[in-house]
């Protein structure tokens, strides 16, 4: 039994960057083979976080000592998911004060972050601790209005919309990079 789903991939040329809105890691694979498949070779950057530099556990630690800066120009979100061999909590930190205890203690008893709400811009996200962003909500004031004259066509209003999402996404990719410390590999010189 043949199985068909359509996803709709966006494309930043400048950054070379493919954003694919899926949650399912076996459909983010399936893309992927057919992409190469289709276009026969690919080059791919993986993204790697020093657990001891730029954890989402060191960074919520850091927060919950010193508060702030922590997480750059991202603001907490509403939940916070951590697990252990011991089992998996989830802490509702839209009122961070009344949490801190407790995920001070879960930390210290070796619980690690699996997944954090994060917000900028009137852009809502979960990044979770294989550096993938779910859920990604955009706020009313998120993207600018488009001129009045364009606004009847419903083509160039879809361009205008995903353009600007790319757009924010790239930055907040480039942001998160740059917040864990994170430096692309050189190219080869010849």
């Amino acid at each position: 039994l043949i199985r068909t789903k359509l996803v709709t991939a966006f494309y930043h040329k400048e950054s070379e960057t493919l954003i694919l809105p899926v949650g399912s890691k076996t459909l983010r694979n399936t893309f992927m083979a057919q992409l190469v498949r289709a276009v026969e070779s690919l080059k791919t950057t993986t993204i790697y976080v020093s657990e001891a530099k730029g954890s989402l556990t060191n960074r919520l630690a850091s927060f919950m000592q010193r508060g702030s800066d922590c997480f750059d120009t991202f603001e907490l979100g509403n939940k916070v998911v951590m697990d252990s061999e011991n089992g998996k909590l989830s802490f509702d930190v839209s009122d961070i004060q009344s949490n801190i205890e407790g995920i001070t203690e879960a930390i210290t008893t070796g619980y690690r972050v699996k997944e954090i709400a994060l917000a900028r811009d009137s852009v809502f996200f979960r990044l979770d601790q294989d550096f993938i962003i779910k859920g990604i909500s955009f706020g009313d004031d998120a993207i600018p209005e488009q001129d009045e004259e364009e606004d009847d066509e419903e083509a160039r209003q879809f361009e205008h919309e995903a353009g600007a999402q790319v757009a924010i996404i790239v930055g907040i990719l480039e942001s998160l990079c740059n917040m864990f410390g994170y430096q692309p590999p050189e190219e080869n010189k010849e």
